[in-house]
């Protein structure tokens, strides 16, 4: 009687021992796949953060430079135009075919070459480095030579006849990793001499 009630009494412990092993898987792996869901969540959440500042960073220097370009003096854009047309004259000289010509070959990075001052952004963390460009296309330039203008405003033109220079400026954001970027451009026209 003893013998057959320690049988089934170990019956009963190793049945109890396997539920329990069952419970305990079905209990870790819900528990991994719950854990990899959230990390998964955190990397979204992270990225879209990241995202968001390269994104403030780079319409942050866009709308600067646009600032900057407002109170310079012109010089700048004189100076990009003449690069341009120095560029043009060059692949001219050289034989290439004039449908052939790399008219947006000329660039000014702003801050590199006239020391325009950046924003801040200590504050955007997850930020790398910022590019703006500023690029004038010249097969863009529109003559208006039917427009009266006054010559005090043309100099260098005795014809007094106007043009508008297209120019575009391009912001670009790197992450602090690399691997998320932003880039924003915006056009403007500035009213100038025409060229001889």
């Amino acid at each position: 009687m003893y013998a057959n009630l320690i049988t089934h009494t170990s019956r009963q412990r190793g049945s109890t021992l396997l539920i329990s092993l069952g419970v305990l898987t079905a209990i870790t792996v819900g528990a991994t796949v719950a854990m990899q869901q959230s990390t998964t969540q955190v990397r979204m959440v992270t990225n879209m953060n990241v995202e968001k500042q390269t994104f403030a960073a780079s319409y942050s220097h866009l709308t600067r430079a646009v600032k900057n370009l407002g109170n310079s003096s012109g010089a700048l854009l004189t100076d990009l135009i003449t690069r341009q047309n120095a560029s043009i004259a060059a692949q001219k000289a050289a034989g290439i075919d004039d449908a052939d010509i790399i008219y947006n070959s000329a660039t000014i990075d702003a801050y590199t070459d006239f020391g325009w001052q950046q924003p801040d952004s200590a504050l955007l963390n997850s930020v790398g480095d910022t590019q703006v460009v500023i690029t004038y296309p010249a097969e863009q330039v529109q003559q208006s030579n039917t427009t009266p203008v006054n010559p005090k405003d043309n100099e260098g033109s005795s014809s007094a006849a106007s043009s508008v220079y297209p120019f575009v400026l391009t912001a670009t954001t790197a992450s602090e990793h690399g691997n998320i970027t932003s880039t924003q451009q915006i056009g403007i026209k500035r009213k100038g001499a025409s060229a001889q």
